[in-house]
């Protein structure tokens, strides 16, 4: 007698039947854990580029903040120069003297210009500045104006009647100068406190897709 097929029998799947719905499972397992493979290494790189990018822009900044320091101590040194030559030509009536006076003025200008260029995104500087050029441009006609004069005149000029106003503009200067890299020192700290916040967060987020990568790794070979 043949037997035929119950109702039960025909629901169960033949053995060709699970090894296949077992090979498209195997199958979608791998192309999941390669997928997920491929994006956690492509986060990762994407991380470790913007890491870098950051570093590079923090140099940047380093390089940009000496530049700026190093302009500052130039015009501070072209002042003293200038006030030295005067008080020298002053005491020996020696023009070559006179060599710093006559330089200071464009020496001046091109360290404020440089200055005015490097500060040019940064409007409280950019104001500190204009506040600050005034005064120096006043500090080096108070040396001219001594050293123009008769020696008598001169020396009285600038020991005497005008050496108040000299002294109160240079440490107005000095001080100024000192806010305007101290600014800057200021920014550079901060910046650098950034980065390093940042770079904590990129390491996480490295720890976090190897993990996840590592994971991937284990289902796909499981």
């Amino acid at each position: 007698m043949t037997a035929h097929p119950t109702a039960d029998n025909k629901a169960l799947p033949r053995n060709g039947d699970r090894q296949a719905i077992e090979i498209r499972s195997l199958v979608l397992e791998l192309r999941t854990g390669f997928v997920v493979i491929i994006v956690a290494l492509t986060a990762m790189g994407y991380v470790c580029w913007r890491s870098a990018q950051r570093s590079s822009e923090i140099d940047a900044w380093v390089e940009h903040t000496d530049l700026v320091l190093r302009r500052i101590d130039r015009l501070r040194s072209t002042i003293q120069q200038a006030e030295e030559g005067q008080r020298s030509y002053l005491d020996t009536g020696e023009e070559r003297y006179l060599e710093p006076m006559r330089e200071a003025r464009a020496t001046v200008r091109t360290q404020l210009a440089a200055l005015h260029g490097l500060t040019g995104d940064n409007p409280d500087q950019l104001r500190r500045l204009a506040a600050l050029a005034p005064m120096v441009a006043a500090r080096l006609a108070l040396i001219d104006d001594a050293a123009r004069r008769p020696d008598s005149l001169g020396k009285a000029a600038a020991l005497g009647v005008d050496s108040s106003a000299a002294d109160r503009l240079t440490s107005e200067i000095s001080l100024r100068l000192n806010d305007f890299a101290g600014v800057e020192t200021v920014l550079l700290g901060q910046r650098r406190a950034a980065e390093t916040r940042a770079a904590r967060r990129d390491a996480l987020a490295i720890v976090l897709d190897g993990g996840v990568g590592v994971v991937a790794v284990c289902l796909v070979s499981l």
